[in-house]
């Protein structure tokens, strides 16, 4: 879980991917960015953007059985986010 975004966003750190791949990490979960998206390190690292105060929720379950990014970004439930003046957004 970081603040700041990996390389794959426009915005994002190189060396946080690289320190991810250091790591051995599968997952990286970043806000700051208040996009919502997922991506794929040149690693192999799935990537999570979350929007401005989003809520998401993952199944450790069937993340720690994930073989694939693929199946690592499915896992995820990108619920309310803030929208951006006050309240919340359900899209």
């Amino acid at each position: 879980m970081l603040h700041e975004a990996p390389d794959c966003h426009r915005h994002g750190v190189k060396a946080l991917s690289e320190l991810g791949a250091l790591l051995g990490v599968r997952l990286i979960v970043h806000g700051h960015h208040h996009t919502q998206y997922t991506a794929v390190l040149d690693s192999g690292i799935a990537v999570v953007g979350l929007e401005l105060a989003q809520v998401a929720t993952l199944d450790i379950d069937l993340f720690t059985e994930a073989q694939s990014v693929k199946e690592i970004t499915a896992v995820f439930y990108f619920g309310f986010r803030a929208k951006r003046g006050g309240g919340w957004a359900d899209e």
